[in-house]
């Protein structure tokens, strides 16, 4: 996974999107690549959407690698590639065709609701944090902020593996 192409690619900045503490970098047309600069944040977000791929409701989640750079260390994981509302939405925007049906608004809104259904709080819904998938359903794919509903702080469940595992 981590070839001098790719660690390049990092140290330049040349990513595919950034959050508050992720910076996403694509490998191909079916992975990506998530970074950190803290692997408590890492940890946390690779829990959350391996839990949440156990439902449906995350991208495949592939390995997690502590990455050296010019810049100090990162730490990252590989995950199933998606494109985002935002993305699509643009792409609409700029062939002035309408949104697909499953973008909407109150589309895009109620995915709060079904995270809720499997005891996990999801908010940070904006459009370049929700992912398509090819059968054109919708899914988080920012867990900095997921949290389990009982649960406000963070909590690292690194037993989880089985289905949502990135082959």
């Amino acid at each position: 996974m981590l070839n001098n192409e790719l660690i390049s690619k990092i140290e330049s900045g040349s990513h595919n999107g950034e959050g508050r503490e992720c910076k996403y970098f694509r490998l191909n047309e079916r992975e990506g690549l998530k970074t950190f600069v803290y692997e408590e944040h890492r940890d946390h977000c690779f829990d959350m959407q391996t839990h949440c791929r156990r439902f449906g409701l995350a991208p495949m989640v592939g390995d997690t690698a502590d990455i050296p750079t010019v810049h100090g260390l990162l730490y990252g994981y590989t995950t199933e590639h998606l494109q985002t509302c935002l993305e699509i939405m643009n792409e609409c925007d700029k062939n002035e065709e309408p949104y697909p049906e499953n973008i909407h608004y109150t589309r895009r809104e109620g995915l709060t609701n079904v995270y809720a259904e499997h005891g996990l709080n999801w908010t940070d819904t904006c459009t370049f944090n929700i992912g398509v998938f090819p059968s054109g359903e919708l899914c988080a794919i920012d867990f900095g902020d997921v949290r389990f509903v009982d649960d406000p702080g963070v909590e690292s469940n690194s037993g989880w593996d089985s289905d949502s595992r990135l082959r």
